[in-house]
Parts: structure tokens; C-alpha cells; sequence
């Protein structure tokens, strides 16, 4: 979690007030080119290598509800400010759009070398906050072309393959696997701002595997997992950056090796490990010399009406 700041570098950028309260910027470089941030008062962030594009943290209100789709929903009571830093190399404007299609380009106070990044804070007002008028999302443009862009908190969307900050017209394939309805897919492509997007593709349907990561950044430093059930396959599939091997152990003693390739992987679960007794039992991740590291593995759970551990649907369950 040491972000190696140079703490001796730190500068006093300004002084604003928001909301009535008042809160000083402090900004500190770090040793791999990034930076770390906090504002009196209210609190503060790094980016180790400089290199994220645009930070939005959501600040103050209550808990936030839950909308009819059963996704979280904003009122007025969900945030009343935001805090915002943008990288120089990829932003030169921050809009921020609101429900009712009004939007707002906030002023941004740019550091300079070694720094290279803007912020701002902004503080919503009552008529901003009203059902029908609260913020959507705030966007970072470059030269006018939108680079990306992140939903207000609170109002979660469900992940879309491809992701939205994909350049799809330079995908490839990641990885290649093969199952009894064709092959399962995983795409790779970069982002307007040197970053990497992936996604599954499998019998013409999409799914997301983990968020777009910036230049430099690995998905979740770690590993990631996920499981996607079909009308007749389950597939595993995910991203492991560190690890060499992934290891589907069944109840039965069966394994299914999986072997990541561009730090992603995606493999079919056979059929037979649908049944009772012969589930999944647990998932192991191997490192370069072979061992299981126990941090990074987990055992699903087999509390389902069903009987079914708890990543294998129950469409495909004692089938």
C-alpha cells in the first residue's frame, strides 16, 4: 500500500470553501512519477504512477436507497460534494452532467512538473440535489473527445462488455478456450488513455470481467474470478496477474488446470461436475514456483436450495 511519496516535496496548492467549510490542498509526488493528495478537512487520495485518468471521490448525505431495479439510487440526501483529480497527460476539462441535461465545467487548478494534474472541488446545490436534476456523471475530455467517464455514486449501473472506455476497433484476443458450443473468447483492448479493458465473449453473448485499468495498474494486483452460466455450459473465467496456475479442485478429487495467458484466463466447467458430490470444492492460485497461496484461494459456497455450490446455477444443477 506504500505509494513511496516524497514527503519533503509536498506543496501547498490553495485554499477553498465549500459549502461553508474551508479546506487546503496539499500534493506530494511520489518515487514512480504519481502522486498522493488530501484537502483539509475532508480527505484525500494517490495515484502511484500518475497515470489514472480521472478520480471522483463523492463526499457527505446519508445512506443511499435502493431504486425499484434494485440497483442503489441518489436523492438529495446521497452526497452533497465531490472531490476531483484529473492526469494533465490525458484530461484538459472535467463536465459535470445532471439528469435534467444541464452541465457544468467546473474550474480546475492544474500543478505543475512533477505533479501534472488538476483539481477541483465542487459542492451540489439544493436545486441540483432534486429528484430529476442530480448529477449523472462526471466526464474528462480532452480536446473535446470524451477520454472517460464515471457514474455518480449511488447510481450503479451493471457492468457492459464491452466496456465503455474500450477502443473496440483494436480488441484481440486475450485468450482462446475450447467447449462443446465453440470457443469462449476473452478480449483485451487499450483506452484513450494507455490503459487495458477486457471482456468475455461466448455463443455471440458479451460479459464484463473487471473494470478498465489505467497504464501501469494490474487488475486488482491479484486475481479476480467469476463464473458465467449458459443454457448448457458454466464457464470460470477471470483475471490473474500474478499467478501462474488456477485450480478448479472438485469434490470428487477432480482438477481442471487452467492456465492464464495475457494475465487473463477462461475455461468450461464439464457437466459431470454439476452433480452433487462432484462440485466445485475449492479454487486454488499457484505462484511461479508452483505452491498454492492460500491468500488468494477460496471455497465456494454449497448453501443453495439446490444443493448446488453457490457458482454453479441451478439451471445446470442435477441435470
Amino acid at each position: 500500500m506504500d505509494p513511496n511519496v516524497i514527503a519533503v516535496e509536498t506543496r501547498k496548492v490553495e485554499a477553498v470553501t465549500v459549502g461553508g467549510h474551508s479546506h487546503t490542498l496539499w500534493v506530494a509526488p511520489t518515487r514512480s512519477g504519481g502522486l498522493c493528495y488530501v484537502w483539509t478537512n475532508l480527505g484525500g487520495g494517490c495515484d502511484r504512477l500518475g497515470t489514472v485518468p480521472l478520480d471522483v471521490v463523492w463526499a457527505g448525505g446519508g445512506a443511499v436507497p435502493v431504486g425499484s431495479d434494485g440497483l442503489p439510487d441518489i436523492n438529495a440526501e446521497a452526497f452533497g460534494r465531490i472531490s476531483v483529480h484529473v492526469s494533465a497527460a490525458y484530461v484538459d476539462r472535467v463536465a459535470i452532467r445532471f439528469a435534467d441535461g444541464t452541465t457544468v465545467q467546473p474550474e480546475i487548478t492544474w500543478v505543475s512538473a512533477p505533479i501534472d494534474a488538476g483539481f477541483f472541488l465542487y459542492s451540489f446545490s439544493r436545486e441540483q440535489q432534486r429528484p430529476g436534476h442530480q448529477v449523472v456523471s462526471v466526464v474528462a475530455l480532452k480536446s473535446g473527445d470524451v477520454i472517460t467517464e464515471e457514474p455518480a455514486s449511488g447510481t450503479a449501473q451493471r457492468p457492459v462488455a464491452p466496456p465503455a472506455d474500450a477502443i473496440v476497433s483494436q480488441r484481440t484476443v486475450a485468450f482462446s478456450a475450447p467447449t462443446s458450443r465453440g470457443n469462449a473468447l476473452i478480449w483485451t483492448a487499450p483506452t484513450r488513455y494507455d490503459g487495458k479493458c477486457a471482456w468475455l465473449e461466448f455463443e455471440g453473448k458479451l460479459a464484463s470481467i473487471a473494470p478498465c485499468q489505467p497504464k501501469g495498474y494490474d487488475w486488482n494486483e491479484g486475481l479476480a474470478t467469476g463464473f458465467y452460466p449458459t443454457s448448457d455450459a458454466v464457464l470460470f473465467f477471470g483475471t490473474a496477474e500474478r499467478y501462474e496456475q488456477i485450480d478448479l479442485v472438485y469434490e470428487d478429487g477432480g482438477v481442471t488446470h487452467v492456465i492464464p495467458k495475457n494475465h487473463v484466463f477462461v475455461a468450461s466447467i464439464p457437466d459431470r461436475h454439476f452433480e452433487a458430490g462432484h462440485q466445485v470444492e475449492r479454487i486454488d492460485a499457484r505462484g511461479p514456483d508452483g505452491r498454492v497461496i492460500p491468500s488468494a484461494s477460496y471455497s465456494p459456497r454449497h448453501d443453495s436450495p439446490s444443493g448446488c455450490a453457490q457458482v454453479v446455477p441451478s439451471l445446470a444443477c442435477g441435470r
